[in-house]
């Protein structure tokens, strides 16, 4: 027995509830609490409300646009910057929201919030995952107003039902269909989509004022029905390059008003690029049904015809009983004589012709036409700033080019590429004549403007019979002119010596004279000549132009003008052998190795810096260096 008691009884380990070795439990509570380490309270989630958290996210986006503009104005944003960083400004501030959304659920229910997503603009992510796209759509559905998903092939036809279904509103009644507040819709480029599916976004967006749905053959006739008969404020619609839609669609949605007791639609840009089947009747349809367009595409419209321009401007007595638009009538016309009319000067009768609003209209590679269609168009576009008629070749002649131009006051930018047989008197038509000085009352009248005061874009490429000396008086008469394309035509040095000096003078930004296949250029002497006033291309600085190499900031230089010819294409590459000579030079002074191999490697590094950057940190610190080990005073082309 003394033996046994002088042992201690082992302790128990078969006890479901372990007990510590510790005995003493006599320890202080405030001693006990400060030894528990609390994590410390977010005054963010605690103590703001909800609407000002919500107001911090958006002001995030915000601030990325900012600095991004900001880098802009100072000229710190560099070929180099642009070269590493993919999404700038609002797209940055987009991936931002996106990560804050891990921190936590409260902050991925603020990220997730509606009202941060009204304008889902996410064509800049043409790989975004179709779930996550849906995710976002769920929640913030009914707070969408702009819809722009242009690029996202990934986009299938479920996806697209869910998404209708998603942005529509909560109805109180079950037998009404719920609607969606979405005004803006671009679906350009999803090829996926079926007919089905876009119906029924259609159908749900009864407020839709702007549709684009370039390029899709899921759009048909129907649709345009649809557009028609569901959206009554449509503004905005481009079916360019659509397959399936052809003039009955578009005489439809024209025609579509007077089945409602309305005059006409609200129309004022309709893009009907390759529309087949263009008939008078459609014509006819919107001159009557979309007086208020201001921007008419019908390039590459096989169908389209002089007599068809000839019914689209003419006027029709019913025209003036139609209603009004704020008690203006949206019918305007004008009274002309024979001879204004291109007729027999003798006849003494007054003709009528429609005056429209169109600002920009596109007749480029219609076969058919010719320059009996611009004399149609005469006194009927009068705010007319941007006119193509491209691609007509010997079609296109002076008599009615010249007729339309002088009743084009305020035009901007005129495409007249391949017209082969217009000559000088289509150039004197556009260039303005001197003003005389006038009496001291007549100042406060100002003069009405002339055509080619406000001529900023001229295209005369492949136009052979114009001369030089037509082209140097018009450069020195328009004050705003900044691009002259003059490829295959007989001008000179002259006139690209002329050009250049005038924009140098003007202080214009951005100007180009593209003068290749041109016989009568003295050749590499020009280049050599401007070389301190031009540059060869135009530069810009952004992450898809990181493969292109441009030299910062010769290349980028605004004030610069850029001259292309054979000659310049020559220089570009010349500057890229110059670098390539000094690598070398470079890789042999540092000595090493076998020098193939050692400007191999040191190309792809500076491969991988347009590439890939995230991946290629050790190629730029190489790349530096390399660098470092070059002449300051080099002339030739260096990329930073």
């Amino acid at each position: 027995m003394p033996l046994r008691s002088s042992f201690r009884k082992a302790r128990a380990y078969t006890s479901p509830l372990p007990t510590s070795g510790r005995t003493d439990f006599d320890t202080d509570a405030e001693d006990l609490a400060a030894t528990i380490m609390l994590p410390p309270r977010s005054k963010f989630d605690t103590l703001l409300p909800r609407e000002l958290k919500l107001s911090i996210l958006f002001a995030l986006v915000g601030l990325h646009e900012a600095e991004h503009e900001d880098q802009l104005r100072k000229g710190s944003w560099t070929v180099a910057k642009a070269g590493r960083q993919r999404y700038v400004g609002r797209e940055k501030g987009l991936r931002e929201l996106f990560k804050l959304s891990r921190v936590s659920k409260s902050w991925q229910a603020l990220v997730l919030d509606g009202q941060l997503w009204g304008h889902l603009d996410l064509h800049a992510f043409p790989q975004m995952p179709v779930a996550a796209l849906l995710r976002l759509v769920r929640v913030a559905g009914p707070f969408v107003r702009h819809i722009d998903l242009r690029g996202l092939t990934s986009l299938h036809p479920a996806g697209v039902r869910e998404l209708a279904a998603s942005i529509c509103l909560v109805q109180m009644e079950t037998k009404s269909l719920p609607i969606s507040q979405l005004t803006d819709l671009n679906l350009q480029g999803c090829k996926s989509v079926t007919t089905t599916a876009l119906h029924e976004i259609i159908i749900r967006s009864p407020g839709l004022k702007r549709v684009s749905l370039k390029g899709l053959s899921a759009a048909t006739n129907v649709t345009c029905v649809l557009l028609a008969n569901t959206c009554s404020h449509l503004t905005a619609l481009d079916v360019g390059r659509c397959r399936n839609i052809d003039a009955s669609g578009i005489t439809s949605v024209a025609s579509a008003p007077l089945g409602r007791n309305r005059t006409h639609t609200c129309l004022t840009e309709l893009r009907l690029c390759g529309l087949k089947g263009l008939n008078a009747g459609m014509m006819h349809a919107l001159a009557r049904g979309a007086p208020l367009l201001e921007i008419l595409d019908l390039s590459y419209s096989t169908g389209l015809e002089d007599t068809d321009l000839e019914v689209f401007t003419s006027w029709q007595d019913d025209m003036e009983n139609m209603a009004t638009v704020d008690g203006v009538s949206p019918f305007q016309k004008v009274s002309l004589s024979a001879r204004e009319m291109g007729y027999d000067p003798a006849d003494t009768t007054r003709y009528f012709k429609r005056v429209m609003r169109l600002r920009h209209l596109n007749l480029s590679h219609c076969r058919l036409l010719s320059d009996a269609a611009c004399g149609y168009l005469a006194y009927a576009v009068p705010l007319l700033e941007f006119f193509e008629i491209a691609g007509l070749g010997a079609d296109l002649d002076d008599g009615g080019l010249i007729r339309f131009l002088r009743t084009t006051p305020v035009i901007r930018r005129i495409d007249l590429e391949d017209a082969t047989d217009i000559t000088d008197a289509v150039l004197e038509a556009l260039t303005p004549v001197a003003e005389e000085p006038r009496s001291r009352r007549s100042v406060l009248i100002p003069p009405p403007p002339q055509p080619g005061q406000a001529l900023e874009h001229l295209v005369l490429s492949s136009c052979a019979r114009i001369t030089s000396e037509a082209v140097i008086a018009l450069i020195r008469a328009c004050p705003h002119l900044r691009v002259l394309e003059l490829d295959g035509t007989r001008a000179g040095g002259a006139a690209v010596r002329e050009f250049v000096r005038q924009s140098r003078r003007r202080n214009i930004k951005g100007a180009e004279v593209n003068a290749s296949d041109c016989r009568n250029l003295p050749g590499e002497t020009l280049v050599r000549e401007l070389s301190s006033q031009t540059r060869h291309r135009r530069g810009w600085r952004a992450w898809e132009a990181r493969r292109l190499r441009y030299a910062d900031p010769e290349e980028c230089d605004e004030s610069r003008v850029i001259f292309k010819s054979f000659w310049t294409w020559q220089a570009v590459d010349t500057e890229r052998a110059n670098r390539d000579k000094k690598l070398r030079a470079a890789i042999a002074a540092r000595g090493g190795g076998s020098e193939d191999d050692e400007l191999a490697e040191l190309l792809e590094a500076e491969e991988l810096l347009y590439r890939d950057p995230a991946d290629a940190r050790a190629a730029r610190s190489r790349w530096a260096r390399t660098l470092g080990q070059l002449s300051p005073t080099s002339e030739s082309c260096v990329i930073m």
